[in-house]
């Protein structure tokens, strides 16, 4: 899925030396240019992608374009939810998992980790994280399941708990596999592309956080136009 900084400065009974106030006059008797309609920030969002033109001057991007690196994402998004936006390779593909919003539609996200085990256990575990929904959906509104898929070679694992995402006894160099599974509620139908992203862990039996990796899941209307749908509070 970032945080806005309010900052109440201390020394603000000087603000009227620094900037000068509307319909006042310069030492030189000319007129003030420097009022406070002038340094106000800029709230508008010429592109309507839900980012601010403010903040997309101080990233750099363009406040005239939604998708400033032209990689599909929209500026909102990348920034919202960690990626930067401008650099196309960026989500890169293997990072993101689209859900067609069709009855029965699912999408399935594999994870898989090589570990070097001397017997011990592990688990995986699915996490959603923020997202800038305009209905307060998180991946876990999607979310049909995780399992325990399999162990390359299978001989290197004791017991494969599905259900527990875990794996028992796990000796050598072995490859673990696990999935997600995201499937589309009729209920949250929109006409615009949405993202939500979210995090696999895999953990060793001493609590020791092996992987950790962040994933895009992106819901794709049936007709795709390739608009984004922007958060219902101002712009970020």
């Amino acid at each position: 899925m970032l945080s806005r900084l309010a900052i109440i400065a201390s020394f603000s009974m000087w603000l009227p030396l620094l900037s000068g106030c509307p319909g006042t006059t310069t030492p030189d008797g000319g007129a003030d240019t420097i009022g406070r309609a002038d340094t106000a920030p800029d709230r508008g969002d010429d592109d309507n992608d839900g980012l601010c033109n403010e903040n997309e001057m101080n990233r750099a991007t363009d406040p005239l374009d939604p998708d400033t690196d032209g990689d599909g994402y929209s500026d909102f998004v990348e920034v919202a939810h960690g990626y930067n936006p401008l650099i196309a390779a960026i989500p890169a593909d293997e990072e993101v998992f689209q859900l067609l919003q069709e009855p029965g539609a699912l999408v399935r996200a594999p994870h898989a980790l090589v570990i070097r085990g001397a017997g011990e256990d592990y688990v995986g575990a699915f996490e959603s994280l923020a997202a800038d929904d305009a209905d307060g959906l998180l991946a876990d509104d999607f979310w049909g399941g995780s399992i325990a898929l399999f162990a390359n070679p299978p001989e290197n694992v004791a017991v494969v708990e599905e259900e527990a995402e875990r794996f028992r006894g796990v000796v050598g160099r072995t490859e673990l596999n696990f999935e997600t599974t995201f499937e589309f509620d009729p209920a949250t139908f929109e006409s615009c592309l949405r993202a939500y992203p979210f995090r696999y862990q895999v953990k060793r039996s001493d609590g020791t956080v092996l992987a950790a990796e962040r994933y895009l899941l992106v819901v794709v209307p049936p007709i795709n136009t390739g608009e984004w749908c922007t958060p219902a509070l101002p712009c970020l």
